[in-house]
C-alpha cells in the first residue's frame, strides 16, 4: 500500500499482512461504511479493515477472525473456500467472496449466504462478481 506521495503505508493492515508472509491480493474493494476489502487469494480469505478503528476482521473456510479472536461463522455459515478471488460491495451493503469453491455473501452478522457445488454452481471459480437488481452476476 502506498500515500499519495508513493511512500509505503504503515499501518496496522501492513503490519497484519506482513506477519502473515506470503499473501496474495487478488482484489480490493471499499464498503459504505468506509472499510477496506481484500480478496487474499493464498490463506487468509476475505479480510476487512477498518482504518478507523485499525480493526482486522477475516472470514475463512473454518470460520471469523476478529482482531484475533476466533468465533465460528453466523449460523455456521463459512466461506466455500480459503482462496478468495474477488471482494464486490454491493448497493444494500453486502460483501459478494468469490472464491476457487464458490460464492459467499457477507452481511453485518458475517456469512449470510453461500453458493457452491450444492447450490447448483457447475464452475465453482469465481472470478468476478455484481449484484444488479437483486440479482447477482
Amino acid at each position: 500500500m502506498l500515500d499519495r506521495e508513493g511512500n509505503r503505508v504503515e499501518n496496522a493492515l501492513t503490519r497484519f499482512l506482513d506477519a502473515r508472509g506470503s499473501c496474495r491480493i487478488r482484489s480490493l474493494c471499499v464498503d459504505d461504511y468506509g472499510r477496506l476489502w481484500l480478496a487474499a487469494y493464498r490463506n487468509l480469505g476475505a479480510v476487512c479493515y477498518d482504518g478507523e478503528t485499525e480493526s482486522i476482521t477475516y472470514y475463512t473456510d473454518s470460520g471469523v477472525y476478529r482482531d484475533g479472536t476466533f468465533t465460528s461463522g453466523s449460523g455456521g455459515l463459512t466461506l466455500p473456500g480459503i482462496k478468495a478471488r474477488v471482494v464486490q460491495a454491493t448497493s444494500d451493503g453486502k460483501i459478494l467472496v468469490g472464491t476457487s469453491d464458490g460464492l459467499a455473501v457477507i452481511g453485518d452478522g458475517g456469512v449470510e449466504r453461500v453458493y457452491d457445488e450444492s447450490s447448483g454452481l457447475t464452475n465453482t471459480v469465481i472470478l468476478c462478481a455484481i449484484k444488479s437488481g437483486g440479482v447477482i452476476y
